[in-house]
């Protein structure tokens, strides 16, 4: 392959990336938006499905706070905090039963010692300075196509840089899938055991938990096809 079908080749890939990226935004977002105008009929906010939730599994030192922004639900261990949103804190819909309950699954996780949490708290100080690197190695990229401020060997090398710490978050959202897909399998548990919902309703928490969870499955493989995107022009330069 010549440099310039290689490029082309990194360049559709990448643009693949971006365009999954935008569809799992808006595919989740729409099953948000629909879900959090259905009222539940149990009434129930998600306050107090994440508090009934801890509690029948024994967990009692778990807080849990308003936050500030939409969809800013998440799970702190270090100071044992779940954070809720505030359509998910004191909303009734069906979005927001679901996303508590999912939130209070990873709190569930932490108590019960999920052994891939701690496969991830290994890789998480790796990822993120992988993260912090890769803006570094993106800048003298642009530099180095657009300035010339970079040498040939400097541009592999930059690539190759770029290749490695995009794996190493490939590897961390590799772990993090399991966690994120167990802890919706206990939200899904937990209601449907529970007959929280009716069962139209529990069609819909699954709907927002999977959509959730695919999130997560589209940005590893973004990371991936990126991966092969920096490969092939990585090849193409080093056979120059």
């Amino acid at each position: 392959m010549d440099l310039q079908s290689s490029q082309m080749l990194s360049m559709l890939l990448l643009l693949t990336t971006f365009v999954l990226q935008i569809f799992v935004h808006f595919w989740f977002k729409n099953a948000v938006n629909k879900y959090s105008k259905m009222t539940a009929r149990n009434g129930r906010t998600g306050y107090s499905m994440a508090i009934e939730m801890l509690q029948k599994h024994g967990i009692y030192d778990v807080q849990i706070i308003q936050g500030t922004n939409f969809l800013s639900d998440c799970y702190n261990p270090k100071n044992k905090t779940i954070t809720l949103s505030p359509d998910v804190y004191h909303g009734n819909s069906i979005m927001a039963q679901a996303v508590a309950c999912h939130e209070v699954g990873h709190a569930v996780q932490w108590h019960k010692g999920y052994e891939a949490i701690s496969i991830r708290n290994l890789i998480l100080p790796i990822a993120n300075f992988a993260s912090k690197v890769l803006w570094f190695l993106f800048i003298l990229l642009f530099l180095g196509i657009f300035l010339n401020f970079v040498s040939f060997s400097g541009m592999i090398t930059i690539i190759m840089g770029i290749v490695i710490a995009l794996g190493c978050i490939a590897i961390f959202q590799l772990v993090t899938l399991p966690i994120e897909f167990d802890a919706s399998k206990r939200a899904k548990e937990y209601l449907k055991q529970n007959n929280f919902l009716t069962q139209e309703e529990f069609q819909g928490a699954k709907i927002v938990l999977n959509r959730a969870a695919m999130t997560y499955v589209i940005a590893f493989i973004s990371t991936i096809l990126t991966i092969a995107a920096y490969i092939i022009r990585f090849t193409a330069l080093a056979r120059r």
